[in-house]
C-alpha cells in the first residue's frame, strides 16, 4: 500500500466514525504532500531538461545553417569574383587581339602596296593580295578568304557577350535572358551585333 492509498484509507476511515490517530494522519498526510511535492519538482525538472534540451538543439540547427549559408555565401561569391576576373582578363585579351589584328592587317596591306603587289582584281594576283590599299579598313586575300579589320574591337566584345548569352538555355530550351538592374535583357540593350566581322567559324 502506497502512502496515497493509505492517506485515503485514513480518511474513510475518519469519515466512518472509526478513531484515527490524529498524528499518524498529520504524518501520513504530510508525507503524501511531500511526494507529491518531489513528483511536481521531479516533472518540472524533467521540463526544464526538454526545454534545455530543445534550446541546444535549436542553438545547433541555427549554427549549423549559419555555417551552411556562410559556406554558401563565400564559395559562390569566391567562384563569381574567379569567373569575373578571367572575364576581364579575357575580355581585355580580346581588345588587344583586335587591335593586333587590326595593325597586323595594316601592316599586311603596306607589305604588299610596298612591293606594288597586284590587287585582287588583277589577274596576275596571287594567293594573296589587296582588295584594297585603305589602311582605315585593311582588307586582303588569302587562299580565297576574305580578312579585314574596322579598327573596331568593341563590336567583338559585342558578338562574345551575345553569343555567350545565346549558348544557354532556359528549362524549356529556350534562350534565356540575362537581366541587368532594371530587369533588361543584356541583349536588348547591346542589340545585334556585326557577325561579319567574325570569321565563318566563329558565328552563331
Amino acid at each position: 500500500m502506497n502512502i496515497r492509498q493509505k492517506l485515503a484509507e485514513l480518511r474513510n476511515l475518519a469519515r466512518e466514525g472509526a478513531t484515527v490517530d490524529p498524528a499518524e494522519l498529520v504524518a501520513v498526510q504530510a508525507q503524501a504532500e511531500a511526494e507529491q511535492q518531489i513528483a511536481d519538482l521531479a516533472a518540472e525538472g524533467e521540463r526544464t531538461r526538454a526545454e534545455e534540451r530543445a534550446a541546444r538543439e535549436h542553438a545547433a540547427n541555427i549554427a549549423t545553417a549559419q555555417n551552411t549559408a556562410r559556406d554558401l555565401a563565400t564559395s559562390s561569391e569566391a567562384e563569381l569574383l574567379a569567373a569575373y576576373d578571367h572575364a576581364v582578363d579575357a575580355l581585355e585579351a580580346l581588345i588587344k587581339a583586335a587591335d593586333g589584328r587590326h595593325d597586323a592587317l595594316v601592316e599586311a596591306v603596306l607589305t604588299l602596296g610596298r612591293v606594288k603587289a597586284p590587287a585582287i582584281d588583277d589577274p596576275a594576283a596571287g594567293p594573296v593580295a589587296v582588295q584594297n590599299n585603305d589602311t582605315s579598313c585593311p582588307t586582303i586575300v588569302v587562299d580565297g578568304r576574305r580578312h579585314f579589320s574596322l579598327d573596331e574591337p568593341g563590336e567583338f566584345l559585342r558578338c562574345a557577350v551575345i553569343a555567350a548569352n545565346w549558348r544557354f538555355k532556359d528549362r524549356t530550351g529556350a534562350s534565356r535572358d540575362l537581366r541587368m538592374y532594371g530587369g533588361d535583357n543584356i541583349a536588348n540593350k547591346l542589340g545585334t551585333p556585326d557577325w561579319g566581322i567574325l570569321p565563318e567559324g566563329r558565328k552563331p
